[in-house]
């Protein structure tokens, strides 16, 4: 299966966009993990007052 892709515009003053081109996210992505987590406790499925091993054996793991 295909799909199609294309940049469009530059990433700097020389360097062309491509679907290869990679973007610094910096700290953009701890503000979409606060937004779905705080989503999921409006839910009701996560409660913040709790462990989050709690919530996650795999962590287990990696703590």
């Amino acid at each position: 299966m295909s799909i199609h892709s294309k940049g469009y515009g530059k990433a700097d003053a020389q360097q062309p966009i491509t679907p290869q081109t990679q973007f610094p996210l910096a700290s953009l992505s701890k503000s979409f993990t606060a937004i779905a987590a705080l989503q999921l406790v409006e839910a009701g499925k996560i409660n913040l007052d709790v462990c989050a091993l709690n919530h996650n054996l795999v962590l287990v793991r990696f703590w």
